[in-house]
């Protein structure tokens, strides 16, 4: 693969059309080449990537001008956005709406490369002409072999979830993927997590592991659109017997956890510079609280003024920070001997808590 991207005639052989016309679909019938060697400041590298891929896009909306016109045809236009970027002494990246379809994207260029370099090693590669491919491309019967899946309100988002595993981090997560977003779930127990997600195992008290989890989030779908931090759990005592360590423990999963998962979150999201969303799973202990919870409810109360300033600090980016405040969720933290207890402390039954 390196040996394509550095070759000297790179732009003659990479830009001379797909392999097959049925590539085009996918991939566009040129890729986008994004020559760095001439960039000596990071700074600098993002500008760069902008201006080269709004020449690709001119170049396509050309393209499809100059065929329509030719042709006498009333099509609508498809995005010019490249699915191919050939970066040379880097490799190659694949383009697209969902990981499977940049999986798809990066499979193609990989053929590509191999049908060119056994054409170049013979002769010299050659593809089919402009309007050949146009009328591969926008051929109806083309079009119906991509997926509908774009039609979904969150297709093309990535969301993480901490306290994946759980019984709402379960629901949650099904709800994301059933409208199209790509999943990543975080946990320590998957036993309750029934959906085909990208698991990652982390302690969300641990901040190395947090930063290692994002990290291989983006690794895996290249970046981050939606966190919800879901995880927690439930500490009961009065707040005259508590003790510091069962107070310290609530605070380091409750509230602290949150703030560790926000803290990276809000870096990659700033980084992007494309916005996104926070949720936190608080709870109803945080605005009403009950007898013998407050070692909950308090760090409970504590995260939802974590939600509020935070909002008013990464609004400015096109970040939206949310919080919602269940009660009585039947899950793994709301046990029958968990309900048990709380209704005792409210001093009614377990029926009618």
């Amino acid at each position: 693969m390196l040996e394509f991207v550095n070759g000297k005639e790179l732009e003659r052989y990479s830009q001379a059309g797909v392999a097959t016309p049925d590539h085009v679909i996918r991939t566009k019938n040129h890729p986008l080449i994004l020559n760095l060697s001439t960039i000596t400041e990071p700074a600098n590298y993002l500008e760069h990537v902008k201006k080269s891929v709004k020449v690709f896009q001119e170049k396509y909306d050309s393209y499809f001008r100059r065929q329509v016109k030719n042709k006498g045809l009333a099509k609508t236009k498809l995005d010019s956005i490249p699915r191919i970027i050939f970066v040379p002494g880097f490799g190659l990246f694949g383009l697209g709406l969902t990981r499977n379809d940049s999986v798809i994207a990066a499979d193609i260029a990989e053929s590509f490369i191999n049908t060119v370099r056994g054409a170049e090693s013979i002769g010299k590669y050659k593809s089919l002409n402009e309007s050949d491919v146009f009328d591969v491309e926008y051929w109806s019967l083309e079009q119906a072999k991509l997926s509908s899946s774009d039609n979904q309100p969150l297709v093309g988002n990535v969301v993480a979830i901490t306290g994946g595993g759980g019984t709402i981090g379960n629901a949650i997560a099904h709800e994301f993927s059933k409208l199209g977003a790509e999943v990543a779930v975080l946990d320590l127990d998957f036993a309750g997590n029934e959906g085909s997600y990208f698991r990652l195992g982390c302690d969300v008290t641990d901040p190395s592991n947090v930063k290692q989890a994002f990290e291989k989030i983006c690794k895996h779908f290249g970046g981050l659109d939606i966190v919800v931090s879901n995880a927690g759990a439930m500490y009961q005592g009065t707040m005259e017997d508590v003790s510091d360590e069962t107070l310290r423990k609530s605070f380091e999963v409750n509230f602290f956890s949150h703030q560790t998962v926000m803290q990276n979150a809000v870096k990659i999201m700033k980084l992007q510079g494309v916005g996104g969303s926070l949720l936190l799973n608080v709870s109803k202990q945080a605005v009403n609280p009950g007898a013998e919870a407050g070692p909950y409810g308090i760090a409970k109360a504590a995260t939802l003024a974590l939600m509020r300033q935070y909002a008013l600090e990464v609004g400015p980016y096109g970040i939206r920070v949310n919080a919602v405040n269940p009660d009585r969720i039947q899950s793994g933290l709301l046990t029958k001997d968990m309900i048990r207890s709380r209704a005792s402390a409210r001093g009614v039954d377990a029926s009618e808590y």
